[in-house]
């Protein structure tokens, strides 16, 4: 038994084809850019407000969000982040040990917060994507 498949209008094909993958790129970005903004408030609005400032900077103040390109991989990725004055921190913080302090679980607050409104941010990145 054999099969085969003609193309009358490839060129058509390709042009389609070329559209959904411009477009998706375009969605993925858009999601990537919600993603890090919201993950960002969440974790600001999670860690411990310190009264207190290290070197002259409050963690509060010293969250970096961006998105980073995966070399392993080769897709893109968002990422959140304590800049370089308070990053190095950001763990004793999150699970405790520095001084006997109590684990205020920021973080994982934070990325459960995230993770409960990933559809929602899927859903606003993708509209009007496909028209």
């Amino acid at each position: 038994m054999k099969a085969g498949i003609r193309f009358k209008d490839g060129d058509k094909l390709d042009v389609y084809l070329d559209k959904i993958v411009n477009a998706t790129e375009k969605g993925k970005n858009k999601y990537l850019d919600l993603a890090k903004n919201e993950t960002k408030k969440a974790i600001v609005r999670h860690m411990p407000k310190s009264k207190k400032p290290r070197r002259n900077v409050r963690m509060i103040n010293d969250v970096y969000a961006g998105k980073q390109e995966d070399k392993e991989y080769g897709g893109k990725r968002a990422i959140v982040r304590g800049k370089q004055t308070t990053g190095r921190l950001w763990h004793l913080v999150n699970d405790g040990g520095w001084k006997n302090r109590q684990p205020t679980h920021f973080m994982d607050k934070a990325i459960s917060d995230v993770d409960a409104m990933r559809d929602s941010l899927i859903d606003k990145a993708l509209k009007g994507v496909g028209e």
